[in-house]
């Protein structure tokens, strides 16, 4: 696969990092957009598994950061609004480079399934969506990450904001959560075909929050990776991903 790095300044003040992975013949036929975590970034494993797999049939995969993720430098930018308006910016600055490809597809995790169940309106009901661990109930999960790794959400509150991630940290401004609870995907009905995958063992995202989810939205088709924890970096988890997910995204262009 080719893969191509880029800046698309889609607004005065913004500048979203894009990774592209490409067929080696040049032959786009279709394209899937990938959505990485909180606190990740378009350099995902999972979204390089994805376009190894999907680039050897004629499909490009597209990638960005949020602010203050990965590459990205615009920290002070990050909000769910600014999420949403990158995924918007994504979407156009893809159906404008392949202006003749289908867009077949929706590959989202953690934080990008939520941004996802929160742009759903807005993708049409032929692109097929797979979430992987989505953070269905992002409010939540940032609070229990707040807990464990931010010094807890009283002083969250109190300070303003908290300094979150590992390798690369962020400044997360307490408006972000109020932001998850406006945002909240949770309670909500979404009347269409989604496949969600999560692990059992996942102390992140918690199974029985999706199978919640699911139980209120039947047709969504959520699959188990057993003894996956959120990340599916045991021997053999992210091919059982794969192996669910590219069928699932390819199925229209495949006639399944």
């Amino acid at each position: 696969m080719k893969i191509t790095y880029l800046t698309n300044q889609y607004r005065k003040n913004r500048n979203l990092c894009m990774k592209i992975a490409e067929p080696d013949d040049g032959i786009t036929e279709r394209f899937v957009l990938a959505l990485h975590g909180f606190a990740g970034s378009m350099e995902s494993w999972a979204i390089t598994a994805l376009a190894e797999r999907l680039t050897a049939q004629r499909t490009a995969v597209l990638a960005f950061n949020y602010a203050g993720h990965g590459t990205d430098t615009q920290d002070e930018l990050f909000s769910v609004e600014n999420c949403l308006a990158d995924y918007r910016s994504a979407i156009a600055f893809a159906q404008n480079r392949y202006p003749d490809a289908e867009w077949c597809g929706v590959f989202a995790t953690s934080f990008g399934g939520f941004l996802t169940l929160n742009l759903c309106g807005e993708i049409p009901a032929s692109v097929n969506i797979v979430l992987r661990a989505p953070a269905v109930n992002m409010a939540d999960v940032f609070a229990r990450i707040v807990e464990d790794e931010g010094g807890g959400m009283a002083r969250y509150q109190q300070e303003g904001k908290v300094t979150l991630g590992d390798a690369r940290k962020l400044n997360v401004p307490y408006p972000f959560y109020r932001e998850l609870i406006e945002n909240d995907v949770f309670q909500r009905n979404f009347d269409r075909q989604m496949l969600l995958i999560h692990g059992d063992c996942d102390t992140v995202v918690l199974p029985d929050d999706t199978a919640a989810f699911c139980a209120r939205n039947p047709k969504i088709t959520r699959e188990i990776i057993h003894g996956a924890d959120h990340l599916f970096l045991h021997a053999g988890e992210l091919d059982q991903v794969m192996a669910l997910a590219v069928p699932w995204l390819m199925r229209t262009a495949s006639g399944i």
